[in-house]
C-alpha cells in the first residue's frame, strides 16, 4: 500500500518571478485534484488578490503614464490611488477603473509597457464588470 502510494506521487517544481503565477498554479492543482468547491471565504481571498493585482497594475500604468507626460484625467487618477491596494472593491469601483483604463495617456503606456509584467490587466479590464459585481 505505501508503494502504491509512492507511486502515484508526482513532484512538481513550479520556478519563476515573483506575480508569475506560481502559487495560482499550485492553488488551481490543488483544487482540481480534491474535486471540492472553493469555499465561499476563499472566492473572496481571490477576489482580494485579484482586485490588489488590478490595483498594482493600473498604479505601475498611471506612472509610466506620467512619466511620459501623457496622463489626461489626473482627478480620476488621484481617486483610484487614494483606494490603496487592501481594498475589495464593488460595481462603483469598477465604472472608475474604467474611466482611467479609457484615458489616452494610459492606453498609450499600455500600448509600450514592454518592461512592466503586468500582462493580466487588459484581460481584467475587459471583464471589470464580472470582476467587480457583488457574488
Amino acid at each position: 500500500e505505501q508503494r502504491l502510494k509512492h507511486e502515484n506521487t508526482v513532484t512538481v517544481l513550479l520556478l519563476g518571478e515573483e506575480g508569475s503565477g506560481k502559487s495560482t498554479i499550485f492553488k488551481q492543482m490543488k483544487h482540481i485534484f480534491s474535486h471540492q468547491d472553493y469555499t465561499k471565504e476563499q472566492r473572496l481571498e481571490f477576489a482580494r488578490v485579484i482586485h490588489k493585482n488590478i490595483l498594482d497594475a493600473m498604479a505601475k500604468t498611471v506612472s509610466d503614464a506620467r512619466q511620459k507626460g501623457k496622463l489626461e484625467d489626473e482627478e480620476t487618477a488621484q481617486i483610484v490611488h487614494s483606494w490603496g491596494r487592501k481594498m475589495v472593491l464593488g460595481p462603483k469601483e469598477s465604472q472608475v477603473l474604467k474611466l482611467l483604463w479609457s484615458d489616452k495617456g494610459v492606453q498609450n503606456a499600455w500600448q509600450y509597457r514592454g518592461h512592466v509584467k503586468i500582462d493580466s490587466l487588459e484581460y481584467f479590464m475587459k471583464e471589470i464588470d464580472r470582476v467587480y459585481s457583488v457574488d
